[in-house]
This record gives structure tokens, C-alpha cells and sequence, in this order.
């Protein structure tokens, strides 16, 4: 587990009061986590693209793991979207729950796993 998710799982179990600021954190830890994983997915499939959009990266993990595992594709666009989405401030929206926080973090969690049994296997 990446240092900055710890980090993240951390300011969502602290004894103080948790405040919005606390889950944006996590938040924006958390995308950065994502973003490295979805980079690391792709380059063990021969795809470096520093300068893509997020965007495009997404569509490209969704063609090159649609055979191996779909989900991976689906499960990071998701992520994206929530953690880009609470990550921000937006006038007249709700600051998102901690469960709901909890569970993006979670869910990243999970495909920085999937890279890192891709890597113990010899996939890289």
C-alpha cells in the first residue's frame, strides 16, 4: 500500500472530529494514488503516456484489460469521477460522507492491488 493511501485511511480514522477539509484530503490522496495505478497499469501493457488525459488513459485501460479483466477499466472510472468530484468544492452540494470516502479509498486500494499482483507475476 502506497504511503499517500495510508495517509489517506488515516485522516479518515482520526480521533478528532473529522472535518470537510479531512475527506478532501483523502480525497485528492487518493486520486493521486489512482493516477500513478492507472499509469503503472498501463506501462505494464508497453503504454507510456505522460502527457495523456486522464481521459484517455481510462479509455486506453479499458481496451487493454477488456479481455483480462473488464472491471479494471470500469472500477478506475468510477473512482475517477467520485474522487474528482469530492475532491472540489461546489457551492450547494454536500461535502461527501466519510463511508463514502472510506469506500473510494477502498476501491483504489483494491487496484493498486491488481497492479501490484500484475507485477509479482511476471506480467510486467
Amino acid at each position: 500500500m502506497s504511503e499517500e493511501l495510508e495517509l489517506a485511511r488515516r485522516s479518515l480514522t482520526s480521533g478528532v472530529g473529522l472535518k470537510s477539509h479531512s475527506l478532501r484530503m483523502a480525497c485528492w490522496l487518493s486520486r493521486l494514488v489512482l493516477e500513478q495505478v492507472v499509469a503503472d497499469l498501463l506501462a505494464s501493457k508497453g503504454i507510456v503516456a505522460p502527457r495523456a488525459t486522464m481521459a484517455s488513459r481510462l479509455s486506453a485501460l479499458e481496451v487493454l484489460y477488456r479481455e483480462e479483466d473488464p472491471t479494471i477499466a470500469q472500477r478506475a472510472d468510477y473512482a475517477w469521477a467520485r474522487l474528482s468530484n469530492a475532491s472540489h468544492y461546489h457551492a450547494f452540494e454536500l461535502t461527501p460522507s466519510v463511508a463514502e470516502v472510506a469506500g473510494l479509498v477502498e476501491l483504489v486500494g483494491g487496484l493498486e492491488g491488481v497492479y501490484e499482483m500484475s507485477e509479482g507475476s511476471g506480467t510486467r
